[in-house]
């Protein structure tokens, strides 16, 4: 791993992501970048990326195909929002040595806790990244833990 790791979210167009965690231990080891726009243009994306080792992806917003990744060699680590992300080419990402996360479901109405959703988003996204620069070893089994240990609103 680089002495600095390069750290992208992306899609972050409330430029909410720094505020809604604490992304201390992460910025302890790596640099962060959040960009607040969406790119279409696969080029633009690939230029916008070649510098980072870490990417974290809102949903389905900008896909990660397979020539966007081979076109990533720096890339070792995707975050994603959900239980899965349709948009990743997980195959892809598995040829290039990229390892992929998600932060989980969280089954709830999206539209009461969308800002809460989007604020455990980052905190597990922030946990992972510093799981997997080394921060800590604990942080992100400590996140799932929390979540599988929440009672479930459908079960109450």
């Amino acid at each position: 791993m680089p002495a600095t790791v390069n750290v992208a979210i992306l899609d972050d167009y409330q430029g909410v992501a720094l505020s809604l965690a604490d992304w201390s231990a992460v910025q302890s080891r790596a640099k962060v970048t959040a960009f607040h726009d969406h790119l279409a243009d696969e080029d633009a994306v690939a230029e916008r990326l070649a510098p980072f080792d870490v990417i974290c992806v809102m949903r389905e917003r900008t896909p990660m195909t397979a020539a966007l990744l081979a076109r990533l060699p720096r890339l070792k680590f995707i975050v994603s929002t959900g239980p899965r992300n349709a948009s990743i080419d997980v195959a892809a990402g598995e040829k290039h040595g990229i390892a992929i996360a998600h932060t989980g479901h969280f089954p709830a109405p999206a539209m009461e806790l969308t800002r809460g959703q989007i604020q455990r988003f980052y905190q597990d996204a922030a946990a992972h990244i510093a799981n997997y620069i080394g921060v800590s070893r604990h942080t992100c089994r400590s996140a799932s833990a929390d979540r599988r240990a929440a009672p479930s609103p459908a079960r109450e």
